[in-house]
């Protein structure tokens, strides 16, 4: 969602309140990508949205991309919660099912590469640059809500009546240690950034910051 006259483009991270920033900022937004490219990340915004914006006289300098970043293994239960849903079995995508499935196989197949997780990516390749280095000029922690509502509404200037949406009901299976343990392994480039958010979750990367592969 590009709001470049506010100074901020706003990238709609998967499983990171993206149908609530986009119901808060729809009708303030210059561009809004919906449907298959909702969730563009920053390499697609490179190729896609900031040549348009620079065509209108928008120079990247005189914005922030922004997206939010959540604790990976959460944002991974996120994934398997929502593909748990019901409903999905009556669509295309009934293949994608999980309500069958332990998230401990979820995690495996997930960390294994599994073709049949294969439309999920990961965080650190959807926040950098063709996977290599961090390309958002701003990273805001998911779990700080109270950090990135205050952030939007400062930039949009008014009340955006946030509201809690399409969240998939909670399924609570902890996690095999072990299993936990290579998931955090895997996961190594995301606890990085995750880590950085600190305290205050919010962190603004040095410029080309390479991801810890």
């Amino acid at each position: 969602m590009a709001l470049p006259a506010r100074g901020f483009v706003w990238l709609s991270a998967p499983k990171c309140a993206s149908t609530a920033v986009e119901e808060a900022l729809d009708i303030h937004s210059a561009v809004v990508l919906r449907h298959e490219f909702k969730h563009l990340n920053y390499t697609g915004f490179t190729k896609r949205i900031e040549p348009m914006l620079l065509a209108f006289g928008h120079q990247r300098s005189s914005y922030e991309v922004v997206c939010l970043f959540r604790e990976p293994v959460s944002w991974l239960e996120s994934w398997w919660r929502y593909r748990a849903r019901p409903e999905i079995l009556e669509t295309a995508k009934a293949h994608n099912y999980t309500g069958d499935m332990s998230f401990d196989e979820f995690v495996t197949r997930y960390v294994d590469r599994h073709p049949s997780l294969k439309g999920i990516g990961r965080p650190a390749r959807f926040c950098s640059y063709e996977g290599q280095v961090v390309g958002v000029d701003r990273l805001l922690r998911y779990e700080s809500t109270d950090v990135w509502q205050r952030y939007l509404t400062s930039h949009v200037g008014v009340d955006l009546g946030f509201r809690r949406a399409n969240v998939s009901e909670r399924r609570p299976e902890p996690l095999d240690p072990g299993l936990r343990r290579r998931a955090e392994e895997f996961f190594a480039p995301e606890y990085d950034l995750y880590a950085r958010l600190g305290a205050t979750g919010d962190w603004v990367p040095p410029r080309d910051h390479a991801l810890a592969l």
